[in-house]
């Protein structure tokens, strides 16, 4: 068939198209699964993307079939953040099953879309794709991504350095070489002691090159399946780093394709990601990879907003489908670019990713102390960013509708976000010098105190309106209480004696007050407020003892008591499941002869929190993945005028602690009532 009469057949069966579509169908409708895959749930989500002139009508309502038979009937639309269709899991086996999401309106069936839905197994270390957020599921909870890069052999201290900093992720290059495997395994295993994740590469085993014989690829694949099975089911992995700027090298589409689909054929519980030098050239390798990175480095050649057209976009490419993830340039001085980029410039490019659409972070490059950058202020900052992401990650990640920001100036880029009852609004300022700033929120009516978050102090908004100066390349965060946050069952009891018993008043992020805090003899345990999970309020603390016996703990500002008078410590408090960790190989005798290369895993078991009221006593209460309330209560017997409480994580895991209360009795305790059970 001649050119001329293709185009022309394509433009018929347009027109046609259009001629018997169902009213308001304009575009074509897609359904996507709302997880990479499910496990456990009881209920997942169809994510129905295109089609804005249907999406965006009252009337709708869906019924989810499979196999032509219905599993959920005139389910109406849950209209947040993204247009989904819940439908329960149970009737769909383990595996991939196609589902059917058919759109009705007054007058009928209006569409249809098709998606593929995967059920899983459980797995301790699974990491699912939340493809409606644009986030990760780690361990449950919501999961911003936010490390970097780093040479390997990876430096012994490292890990520890890096993640006291608020680090969660690290991706150390590396050769895969079998012979080296002991220092993969080394690192990986502090990771998982540290509760920090690793992008792990596959960089040298994924790709055999065009010229390789049948029997070279044969090699290349088999050192693929080797390392995946290794790692697979490693506590500290995160995700598969398949491949290094492909569309730069001239990789082919279809060999990493064929390697993606190996390493989801042995893992399909872990996601594998792609960097992009071309953005515009991703979309070719669409079919190798679950989420998709690109790496600008503007700096000094450009300027820094050149990273948020790149994020830009893929965002808008691979929207509903695959999460995008921001490398910033944290490098220079030799090659392409003559400098590195300042504490200012690292902040504008980073807050332009997160304004645009990333979902993830991951700095290139890290080799410490003060290898890469050179500039220890650079890379202070990007420490300070990781705890301002974190701090931010429910709202970021969240489900709601976004508000609509509109700013008064062309070089001041800023976005909005709600979540429970907050509007959270984020502004950079792309020009190198101060500017006057004024932000509108488009239908928000608000009047009073916005808190400048980060900045321990609060600005006035007027009917959604905020306008200030801001410095040259600054950013600002700004927190509306526009709603009601959810009713809770708990509170702060009026005769609390504590400082900032429930961890909301915090002005250094992810930093608690009201307290000291105590990382005991070890390095690398941390002490991090965390907004993705509270028992009261918004905030918990998340204490990691990476090892036994190298105890965290918190000593909060020593309350008032009295001799004789009666008091309860009492603090809620719950651990993530423990995983099994790997045990160090040591091969006998018998192992060395038959060349047996097994590492068994040891199995977690639940940490223990040590309760200390001095005067009347302490102790140690096993945790569970419940919150439940553990408490200390007597008669101070000793003479003394302030009393120096501790809460401490004596053994190995991750624990949340929330609404930390001591309160004086009415009558004296008993002595025994110090051995009361958690409640």
């Amino acid at each position: 068939m001649r050119l001329s009469d293709l185009i022309l057949t394509c433009a018929l069966a347009w027109v046609l198209a259009l001629l018997v579509a169902p009213a308001g169908w304009t575009q074509p409708l897609r359904a996507v699964a709302g997880r990479s895959f499910h496990m456990a749930e009881e209920r997942g989500e169809l994510l129905l993307v295109g089609d804005g002139g249907l999406l965006g009508r009252e009337d709708l309502c869906a019924d989810v079939l499979v196999d032509d038979m219905p599993i959920a009937e005139e389910v109406e639309l849950d209209r947040g953040g993204r247009v989904t269709v819940p439908f329960p899991l149970a009737p769909l086996p383990l595996g991939d099953t196609q589902v059917t999401c058919v759109i009705e309106g007054a007058e009928g069936i209006l569409a249809q879309a098709s998606a593929r839905v995967t059920r899983l197994a459980p797995r301790a270390n699974a990491v699912q794709v939340d493809r409606i957020s644009g986030g990760l599921i780690v361990d449950g909870l919501p999961f911003f991504a936010f490390g970097f890069y780093c040479y390997s052999p990876v430096q012994p201290t490292l890990a520890e350095e890096e993640v006291v900093k608020g680090f969660n992720m690290m991706s150390p290059y590396q050769s895969n070489d079998p012979e080296r495997l002991s220092e993969r395994r080394k690192y990986m295993d502090r990771c998982a002691e540290l509760g920090m994740k690793v992008h792990y590469h596959l960089l040298h085993v994924a790709v055999s090159g065009s010229a390789a014989t049948p029997r070279v690829r044969q090699q290349r694949e088999q050192l693929l399946r080797a390392e995946v099975e290794t790692f697979r089911n490693h506590p500290a992995l995160l995700a598969w780093y398949l491949s290094d700027e492909p569309d730069g090298n001239e990789v082919p589409p279809s060999e990493l394709a064929r390697a993606y689909q190996l390493v989801r054929e042995l893992d399909p519980y872990h996601p594998v990601t792609i960097v992009f030098m071309i953005p515009e050239k991703a979309r070719e390798y669409a079919e190798a990879m679950d989420i998709v990175m690109t790496d600008p480095y503007p700096i000094p050649q450009r300027p820094p907003v050149t990273v948020h057209g790149a994020i830009a976009g893929l965002v808008s490419q691979f929207a509903g489908e695959k999460p995008v993830w921001l490398v910033p340039q944290a490098f220079g001085g030799n090659e392409w670019w003559a400098r590195e980029p300042t504490p200012r410039e690292e902040r504008v490019m980073t807050y332009l990713g997160v304004i645009g659409g990333a979902t993830g972070v991951q700095y290139f490059i890290r080799h410490g102390l003060n290898g890469f950058p050179k500039s220890t202020s650079t890379w202070a900052e990007c420490g300070r960013l990781a705890l301002e992401v974190a701090e931010l990650t429910p709202a970021l990640l969240s489900r709601e509708p976004r508000a609509r920001v509109i700013s008064s100036s062309e070089s001041i880029f800023a976005g909005a976000w709600q979540d429970r009852g907050m509007i959270y609004l984020l502004a950079v300022n792309v020009e190198n010098r101060p500017q006057s700033m004024r932000l509108s929120l488009d239908g928000v009516l608000f009047t009073g105190q916005a808190e400048a978050l980060f900045e321990n102090r609060a600005v006035q908004a007027r009917e959604g309106v905020i306008e200030e100066v801001i410095e040259a390349y600054g950013t600002r965060a700004y927190r509306l209480p526009v709603g009601t946050f959810p009713p809770e069952d708990c509170t702060v009891d009026p005769g609390n004696r504590t400082l900032n018993p429930s961890f909301e008043d915090n002005p250094v992020p992810g930093t608690p007050e009201g307290c000291y805090a105590d990382v005991g003899s070890g390095r690398g345990a941390t002490y991090f407020t965390d907004s993705r999970v509270a028992r009261h309020g918004r905030h918990a603390v998340r204490l990691v003892s990476p090892r036994r016996g190298q105890m965290v703990a918190l000593r909060p500002y020593a309350p008032s008591v009295a001799q004789g008078k009666a008091y309860r410590l009492s603090v809620w408090a719950k651990a993530a499941t423990p995983k099994p960790v790997p045990r160090r190989e040591r091969r006998g005798l018998l192992a060395r002869l038959f060349g047996i290369r097994k590492r068994p895993l040891l199995s977690g078991q639940w940490p223990m929190l040590r309760l200390s009221l001095p005067g009347v006593g302490e102790r140690a209460f096993p945790l569970t993945g419940e919150w439940r309330e553990y408490l200390v209560e007597g008669t101070i017997a000793a003479k003394m005028r302030r009393s120096w409480l501790s809460i401490a994580l004596d053994t190995p895991g991750t624990a949340w602690v929330d609404l930390l209360q001591l309160v004086e009795l009415p009558v004296p305790a008993s002595p025994a009532a110090s051995s009361a059970p958690p409640r």
